[in-house]
């Protein structure tokens, strides 16, 4: 029946979405991871020039524990996008039945400037729905028709035999 072809299709298509969602959650958190360790040099230079300034006594010992505080922060918000980037590549080893880890070297940025087309781009889950339909509408037609009285040739002569 056509019908289990189309689900098929849906279930491989759907592993491939859900493969492709992992692969660019991956690339996001490591374009994110970049964004956040600039952000970590530059609170550690930061840093160092408080301690200067405080060495120096220009500086208040709050500026330099407020410096270092967000240093601290960034390392901390590093260290939880690692773990998002190795749960993800956790589970898009899965796909490959564990058989690997994989190590995604993409880059996020070389997508900002692509116009994806956010329109599907197949008419599987249509024509899927269209089989669902038909079928639906089939066993309508056997369950209305079921119920009906049938005369059958061989009743009939039965009946003017007997007549």
């Amino acid at each position: 029946f056509p019908s289990h072809d189309n689900q098929n299709k849906l279930a491989e298509k759907k592993i491939y979405d859900q493969i492709n969602a992992i692969y660019h959650n991956i690339l996001s958190f490591q374009g994110q991871k970049k964004i956040l360790q600039e952000h970590l040099s530059s609170a550690n230079k930061l840093v160092g020039i408080l301690k200067n300034r405080f060495k120096e006594g220009v500086s208040r010992k709050q500026e330099l524990n407020e410096a270092e505080i967000n240093a601290i922060y960034f390392e901390d918000k590093i260290s939880q996008i690692d773990f998002a980037i190795h749960q993800q590549k956790l589970a898009l080893s899965l796909f490959f039945e564990n058989k690997i880890l994989p190590e995604i070297n993409d880059d996020v940025w070389k997508y900002q400037n692509e116009n994806a087309s956010l329109q599907p781009q197949s008419n599987l889950v249509y024509e899927t729905q269209m089989l669902q339909q038909q079928l639906v509408e089939q066993d309508y037609k056997i369950a209305k028709y079921q119920h009906i009285p049938v005369l059958s040739f061989v009743s009939s002569w039965n009946w003017n035999y007997l007549s």
